[in-house]
């Protein structure tokens, strides 16, 4: 049986990374291959990711001797790694891939975003030399859609690059039974992440206005925490300026059932981020059965079909925003297919037991 070191965190935190890795820690692949694990949580607030303090450099380097412990104790013959997308992330990283390296292990690193083919052209020359070499000879480079193959030209080689969407549970939305809606006329517009400026979040504020300006009976509900109270500051100016105060519900953060009802009781679902991998929003919301408004970044477009499970616009624009909420809410019968695209889309691409199979069939191929 191979023996395979996963490097990742696990909730909390929740976000991308952390889940993927509990998806693959509670799969069936723990049958099939000996799974060895390295945690790298913070369990403190996502805020103090990326950030130099003495405790995140006290956990890396009690997470680089651990994973040297583990090479002697337990010998895996693949490590796998989630890598970072920023320079201290990469430097924190540096410290699994060149032991990793030195001990002969075959490496698969997963990129769960878009942002590594940046930090690469205007990082420090240094840093630069530390990526390329880091990444030579590595066994696969895993991507989350096809357009960002792109992102590791002249680091991996092409025949190493290999496409795996992120996958979701399916079970919470199947099981799922709720009165909620009955008896709400109003079209529920949901946004669901972390609210700040690059994830879009003030650009549909902006295209509030238009949108009740042709239509009433809409409610947009807004769940995520505020990152900056600046921004914070700005939406609600913008918010009481505007008299939209009461078209306008902010949820906080929603987990569990109480993140299912809000997805199960909506009509559409907007996000228009301005740079992204692929979001477990966007695929919670398919598996809703949700159409989908959101941009043309990262795998976005390879998972949102424009015209056919949703809209694809372009980035930092609250006027196509509101226009395509106003198709939406005009057409019911559009509105419906969509979001039956939506549901059908995720059940045959982007379930957690697709993800678990994909990535299978690469731990294997090694």
């Amino acid at each position: 049986m191979k023996k395979i070191l996963i490097i990742g965190p696990t909730p909390p935190p929740i976000h991308g990374v952390s889940i993927a890795t509990e998806t693959i820690l509670n799969s069936s692949l723990q049958y099939r291959i000996q799974i060895i694990h390295l945690n790298t949580s913070d369990r403190r607030e996502l805020s103090n990711i990326g950030k130099i303090d003495i405790k995140n450099i006290s956990i890396a380097f009690i997470q680089f001797f651990k994973l040297l412990w583990l090479f002697i104790a337990k010998n895996p013959e693949i490590v796998y790694i989630p890598i970072s997308q920023t320079s201290l992330g990469y430097l924190r990283d540096s410290l699994f891939l060149i032991p990793s390296k030195l001990f002969n292990k075959k490496i698969i690193i997963h990129l769960h975003g878009s942002y590594l083919r940046l930090l690469y052209n205007q990082c420090h020359f240094l840093i630069k030399k530390l990526i390329k070499w880091t990444l030579k000879d590595i066994s696969r480079a895993i991507v989350l859609g096809e357009n960002l193959k792109p992102i590791f030209k002249s680091l991996v080689p092409e025949d190493r690059i290999v496409v795996i969407p992120n996958g979701l549970d399916e079970k919470p939305f199947i099981k799922y039974c709720s009165d909620l809606k009955k008896g709400n006329k109003n079209i529920q517009i949901l946004y669901l992440s972390n609210l700040v400026k690059f994830k879009g979040f003030f650009d549909l504020i902006n295209a509030i206005p238009e949108v009740i300006r042709k239509h009433q009976n809409v409610t947009f509900i807004f769940a995520g925490p505020f990152r900056h109270d600046k921004e914070k500051e700005e939406a609600f100016t913008f918010i009481s300026e505007n008299k939209i105060n009461s078209f306008v519900k902010f949820e906080g953060i929603v987990t569990g059932k109480e993140k299912i009802d809000l997805l199960m009781t909506s009509d559409i679902f907007v996000l228009p981020s301005y740079n992204e991998g692929q979001p477990f929003a966007i695929l919670e919301a398919m598996a809703a059965g949700l159409p989908i408004i959101s941009t043309n970044v990262g795998a976005i477009p390879e998972t949102v079909i424009d015209g056919e499970n949703g809209f694809i616009i372009s980035v930092n624009n609250p006027q196509e925003i509101a226009e395509k909420i106003v198709i939406l809410i005009e057409n019911e019968k559009l509105r419906k297919k969509m979001a039956e695209k939506s549901k059908e889309r995720f059940l045959q691409y982007y379930t957690k037991n697709k993800f678990i199979e994909n990535l299978g069939k690469v731990f294997e191929s090694i």
